[in-house]
């Protein structure tokens, strides 16, 4: 499997516009779904975002959308199935475009939850930290009582092509959740890597990136896959420079040209929506 992620260099930002990372993704899934592009896992940050997926959530408000914006804090609808959900800078997001063609989840996006899933926790175990799973709570949990909820995750399935993805609590202050009953779920509580590990056991976001670059293997390849893989093993970085200008995001699915510090894409891509599925956080 490919993997093409944001890698800033000193001082530089992980930042990306929600909406506009939805755009991007839209584009990345066309481009999949055209056998341009292979499998990829996007990491990003947001700034201070407030999400409700397909299954609603504006119930779980607990501030009015108008003074969120006016206290700089966007409010998207967003295609990804669930609920309600807050991203804040010093969280890792991670959007895997994949065709579930090319896994053994095959078409079972809950399956491949359950092995979305799986990486975080590899990775929390990597950190001297025990991960779980709740029943019928979709998301990586530390257990207690509460329990709290590390890594949240959302997807949406375009013809087998998944977007969307995970949200894994790293840095974040955690206090946009203050202002939503998180994914709808009041009997349970949210914290970061920042709050569950001593100071000297906190990775850096480099190496915490590093760690997560590993979650793809979670998901085990088809034959196919492999052989695409060994094809091509490389690590291609998506530049924040290149995804900053919008009127470059418009891609022809022929023709996706890597280089080492930039995903270069031309005009001409399809992006109408197709029959899709979601899954919820």
């Amino acid at each position: 499997m490919s993997i093409h992620a944001n890698c800033p260099g000193p001082g530089e930002s992980l930042l990306v516009d929600y909406r506009y990372s939805v755009s991007v993704q839209e584009i990345l899934v066309g481009l999949r779904q055209a056998g341009s592009l292979e499998n990829l896992l996007w990491l990003l940050e947001h700034p201070p975002t407030i999400t409700l997926g397909t299954s609603g959530g504006s119930d779980h408000l607990l501030l009015r959308p108008e003074d969120l914006e006016a206290g700089g804090v966007a409010v998207v609808q967003t295609p990804r199935g669930g609920d309600i959900t807050c991203h804040e800078p010093g969280q890792l997001v991670g959007y895997p475009v994949v065709d579930l063609d090319d896994t053994s989840c095959r078409r079972d996006i809950h399956l491949y939850l359950r092995a979305l899933e799986d990486g975080i926790i590899g990775v929390l175990g990597r950190l001297g930290l025990e991960g779980v799973r709740i029943e019928e709570r979709t998301g990586v949990w530390i257990a207690g009582s509460p329990p709290r909820k590390i890594a949240a995750m959302g997807v949406r399935c375009n013809r087998w092509i998944t977007s969307h993805g995970f949200a894994l609590n790293f840095r974040n202050d955690l206090r946009g959740f203050g202002d939503i009953v998180p994914c709808g779920i009041s009997d349970a509580g949210v914290t970061s890597l920042q709050k569950e590990l001593p100071v000297d056991r906190l990775p850096s976001p480099g190496e915490l990136r590093v760690l997560v670059h590993g979650l793809p293997s979670s998901i085990e390849l088809s034959e196919r896959s492999r052989s695409s893989s060994r094809r091509s093993q490389s690590l291609a970085v998506w530049s924040k420079n290149r995804i900053r200008d919008r009127n470059r995001a418009a891609m022809n699915p022929s023709m996706a040209r890597w280089s080492q510090d930039s995903v270069t894409l031309s005009s001409g891509l399809d992006t109408n929506p197709s029959p899709a599925g979601t899954a919820s956080w």
